[in-house]
């Protein structure tokens, strides 16, 4: 188990997987990331398109998915009368070397099966005309961070938090400036 205590003192627990002790031989284990310049692109295209903009952190993202990795552990006295039984980890945990990879497969199927496909300069930003064929939704994703750039973003998955910060970075648009900005004052 893994506390943490964050910049504006809300606490943390997450429980993880010794992932140094599994061995990923024969498993992927590469989870590409979107690019910086691909995320101030978004921002100049919803600024030029009158888009809105949805960032935030999908909940609970690794064990939405399944590992492929074996792994099992022998389970302690919080197991009642299970304690000293072989449980198998079937979703994919923190820790685990695969579960990054995992994770950007499943969204990968679940916005192909919404009508996106990935861009050829970056697999990490997605797109898909709209409906009323004037234009073009985007989202993309950083591990379980995404930012959605549309007319109307939903929400499909559990949102664990939304706001104007992506990946720690606040981005705004300067009105007297005429320019977009970015900061760091949330961290």
């Amino acid at each position: 188990m893994v506390y943490d205590v964050k910049a504006d003192l809300s606490r943390k627990a997450r429980l993880v997987v010794m992932g140094d002790v599994v061995n990923p031989r024969g498993l992927s284990t590469r989870a590409k990331f979107v690019k910086g310049i691909s995320v101030r692109l978004l921002n100049v295209i919803a600024h030029r398109y009158g888009l809105k903009m949805l960032c935030g952190d999908i909940g609970h993202a690794f064990i939405q998915t399944t590992t492929r990795a074996k792994i099992f552990t022998r389970c302690g006295p919080e197991f009642g009368d299970k304690s000293g039984c072989i449980a198998i980890i079937e979703k994919a945990l923190y820790g685990l070397t695969t579960s990054a990879e995992r994770l950007r497969t499943m969204l990968g199927d679940f916005l192909r099966g919404m009508g996106f496909v990935p861009t050829r300069y970056d697999r990490d930003v997605w797109m898909r005309c709209r409906e009323s064929i004037d234009g073009y939704d985007y989202i993309c994703t950083h591990v379980d961070d995404f930012k959605i750039v549309s007319t109307n973003p939903d929400r499909t998955f559990v949102v664990k938090s939304v706001g104007p910060h992506y990946l720690g970075n606040d981005f705004r648009w300067e009105k007297q400036e005429d320019l977009w900005t970015t900061g760091c004052k949330k961290y």
